[in-house]
C-alpha cells in the first residue's frame, strides 16, 4: 500500500515576520507606553512594521535556503531578546536605552542584582517576549524560505519603499503642530512617545539614524505671551542687558539665529516679595537619592516632616523621572531638561552653565563645593562638576573614603554629614554646598542593602510589604542625616544664615506604582506617582504655602531670586515658582 504525503502549506516568511513584530509590539505597548494603548500609534505602529517584514523577507530570503532559515532563527533571537532587553531598561531607568546614552546601561550593569530581581518580578512579561521562539520552533519546517528570484527581490524592494512612503505620508497632517506625529518623528528626540507612536523597532531606527547622521533639527514655536490684564509692574524682571537684535545681524549661523530668536521672544519672569530675601545666607542643596514625599512621616521621619511643613511649603511639585540620577541632577542645577545626547556629550565636551547652582553662587563670592557618597567617577561626575561650578568635588575615591566608612552599599548619609560638616558650617566664607546622598538607593530588601538592614528595627511593625519597608528604612538614614546637620548648624550658630534645599532626583521608580500606593492616601497614577516633597527651608521664615504647580526645572531659577543673584529668567527653561509672571508658550529643542 502506497501512502502519499500530503504537501505541507508553507507559511510566507513575511507573514511570520509580520505577526512576530506586531506581537512583541502589542505587548511592549501595552506595558510601557506613558500615552496610553489607544493613541495614533495604533496606525502608525501596524505600518512600519509591515515596512520593517518586508525588508526582514528581503534579508532572509537572498541566500540559499539553508542560509535564510539560519538567519531566521538569529533574526528572531536578536528581536526578542531587544524587546526584552528595553522593558527591563525602561522598568529600571524609565527611558528607553539609546546610543545616545550608553553609561545608563552602566549603571543597570553596575547594579547587576537589581537588574536579576527585576528580571524575575517581571518574568511573565520576559516570557512573552520570548515566546517568538518558541514559535519558530514550530514552525520552522512550515516556513518557506527559499531564494527568490531577482524579480521577487525587486518587488519586496518596492513593497518595503511603498509601505514605508505610505507611513510617512500619514504624519503630514498637522505637521506643523510642535508636538505632531511628523515633529516627533523627525525633530524631538522624546523616546517613550516616539517608540508608543512608531513601535519599538522603528524608534530604535530613529535612534540610530541620529547617532550616525546627526543634523541639526530644531523646532521653535513663539507665541504671543497671554495678556497680564494690564497689572501695574512693581517688580522688576529678572533680565540682563542683552541686545538680541545685535546678535542675530552679527551672524549668518542658523542654529544661533534661531536661538536668539527664541529668547529675544520669551517672556521674563517678574520679581516678586522674595526676591533678595536670603541674599548672602549659606546654602547646602541636597538631591536625595530616590527621595519620595510619601516618606515624609511625622513619628518615622520627623526632621524632614518638619522641613517640610515650614517656611515655603509646595503643594504641587512634580520630580519628572527623566535618566535616572544624572536625568533629576540635570533639571534641578541647570533649570534645563536633559536629552540622552546631551548626557552622552556633557563629559566629553564639557559645556559650562554659567547659571548652574555653583557657577552662580561663585559669582557672589561664594566657595562651591559638592559631594557623593559613591564613586566619584560614576556617570562622570569627575568631568561635570566642574562645568556646574563645583571643581571642589569630594566623593568615594578621590578622598571621601578616608573620612567615612565607604566599603557598604550603600554607603551612610549620616557618616557623610559627620565626614564633612567642618568642611562647609563655620568657614569664613560663603558657601554653597551641593550634596548628592546615596543612602536612598534601591535594591530595597534586608539582604542586599546596608542602610535598610541597619533600620529593621525602626520599620519592621509597619503594615507595609518588605520592599516598602526596607525603602522607608532608607528614607530613616536620610532623615538622621537631616537631623545632624541641622544639630550642627545650631552648635556654629549658623541655622539662621542656612537655606536648606532638598529635591530628589526621582521617586523611587523599582516599584511599581500599585507598590508606591501602599503609602498613598489615594490612588496615584503613572503622572501622580511623580509627586514630590521640595524642602525649601530656613528658620527664620515663615510658613507659605504655595499651590502654583511647578515641576524640578524651576527649583534653580527660584533659588536665584531667593538669592538676589542677577540672571536673565529668558535664558533658563525653569521658571521662579515664586512669580506671578505665567509661563509662556514658547518651544524650542536642539
Amino acid at each position: 500500500m502506497i501512502i502519499e504525503e500530503v504537501p505541507v502549506k508553507k507559511i510566507n516568511v513575511f507573514l511570520y515576520y509580520l505577526a512576530i513584530i506586531l506581537f512583541l509590539e502589542v505587548i511592549y505597548k501595552i506595558n510601557i507606553s506613558e500615552n496610553g494603548f489607544f493613541n495614533i500609534g495604533l496606525l502608525y505602529m501596524p505600518l512600519f512594521s509591515i515596512a520593517i517584514s518586508f525588508l526582514l523577507t528581503l534579508i532572509t530570503r537572498s541566500f540559499s535556503d539553508s542560509i535564510n532559515r539560519k538567519l531566521v532563527w538569529i533574526l528572531t533571537i536578536i528581536i526578542c531578546i531587544t524587546f526584552g532587553f528595553q522593558y527591563i531598561f525602561v522598568t529600571l531607568i524609565s527611558v528607553p536605552f539609546s546610543f545616545h546614552s550608553l553609561s545608563l546601561a552602566n549603571q543597570a550593569i553596575d547594579f547587576y542584582e537589581i537588574v536579576i530581581k527585576t528580571i524575575f518580578k517581571h518574568i511573565i512579561v520576559i516570557i512573552l517576549f520570548l515566546l517568538p521562539v518558541i514559535f519558530l520552533f514550530l514552525v520552522r519546517k512550515k516556513i518557506n524560505c527559499g531564494h527568490l528570484s531577482n524579480k521577487n527581490k525587486l518587488k519586496y524592494l518596492l513593497l518595503f519603499i511603498i509601505v514605508h512612503v505610505l507611513a510617512i505620508s500619514f504624519l503630514l497632517p498637522n505637521k506643523s503642530k510642535v508636538y505632531s506625529a511628523y515633529k516627533i518623528y523627525y525633530n524631538l528626540d522624546i523616546s517613550n512617545t516616539t517608540n508608543s507612536y512608531f513601535g519599538l523597532l522603528t524608534g530604535m531606527r530613529i535612534d540610530i539614524k541620529k547617532v550616525l547622521f546627526k543634523s541639526d533639527n530644531y523646532v521653535i514655536e513663539v507665541v504671543d505671551p497671554e495678556p497680564e490684564n494690564n497689572v501695574p509692574t512693581e517688580y522688576g524682571y529678572n533680565v540682563t542687558d542683552i541686545d538680541f537684535e545685535a546678535l542675530i545681524d552679527g551672524t549668518t549661523d542658523k542654529t544661533l539665529n534661531q536661538m536668539h530668536n527664541y529668547f529675544s521672544n520669551e517672556q521674563p519672569t517678574r520679581q516678586n516679595e522674595y526676591t533678595g530675601i536670603f541674599k548672602d545666607k549659606n546654602l547646602i542643596f541636597i538631591v536625595a537619592e530616590g527621595f519620595s514625599g510619601l516618606a515624609v512621616d511625622k513619628e518615622l521621619t520627623p526632621t524632614l516632616y518638619k522641613l517640610s511643613t515650614n517656611s515655603f511649603v509646595f503643594n504641587n511639585y512634580y520630580t519628572p523621572t527623566m535618566f535616572s540620577t544624572v536625568g533629576g541632577e540635570i533639571q534641578a542645577l541647570t533649570g534645563a531638561l536633559p536629552f540622552q545626547e546631551t548626557i552622552n556629550l556633557w563629559p566629553k565636551q564639557k559645556p559650562v552653565f554659567p547659571y548652574a547652582i555653583g557657577n552662580s553662587f561663585k559669582k557672589e563670592g561664594y566657595l562651591a563645593k559638592a559631594y557623593h557618597n559613591w564613586t566619584y567617577t560614576y556617570y562622570s561626575r569627575d568631568k561635570t562638576r566642574p562645568t556646574l561650578g563645583f571643581s571642589d568635588y569630594l566623593g568615594k575615591g578621590n578622598g571621601l573614603e578616608k573620612l567615612m566608612n565607604c566599603s557598604t552599599w550603600p554607603t551612610s548619609d549620616v557618616d557623610l554629614i559627620e565626614a564633612i560638616a567642618d568642611q562647609i558650617i563655620g568657614v569664613d566664607q560663603k558657601v554653597v554646598t551641593y550634596i548628592l546622598t546615596v543612602s536612598g538607593h534601591a535594591n530595597y530588601n534586608w539582604t542586599g542593602n546596608y542602610i535598610s538592614y541597619k533600620n529593621r528595627d525602626l520599620v519592621d511593625h509597619l503594615p507595609y510589604s518588605e520592599g516598602i519597608k526596607a525603602y522607608l528604612a532608607t528614607q530613616v538614614e536620610l532623615d538622621k542625616a537631616l537631623e545632624l546637620l541641622i544639630n550642627k548648624l545650631e552648635e556654629a550658630g549658623e541655622l539662621d544664615n542656612t537655606v536648606i534645599v532638598l529635591v530628589s532626583d526621582h521617586y523611587p521608580y523599582f516599584f511599581t506604582t500599585d507598590e508606591m500606593n501602599e503609602l498613598s492616601t489615594y490612588e496615584r497614577d503613572k503622572v501622580q506617582i511623580q509627586q514630590n516633597t521640595f524642602i525649601l527651608y530656613n528658620s527664620t521664615m515663615p510658613k507659605t504655602v504655595v499651590d502654583k504647580v511647578a515641576c524640578q526645572i524651576d527649583v534653580l531659577p527660584t533659588l536665584l531670586n531667593l538669592f538676589g543673584i542677577t540672571y536673565d529668567s529668558r535664558l533658563i527653561i525653569g521658571k521662579d515658582i515664586l512669580s506671578d509672571t505665567p509661563r509662556t508658550r514658547n518651544v524650542f529643542r536642539i
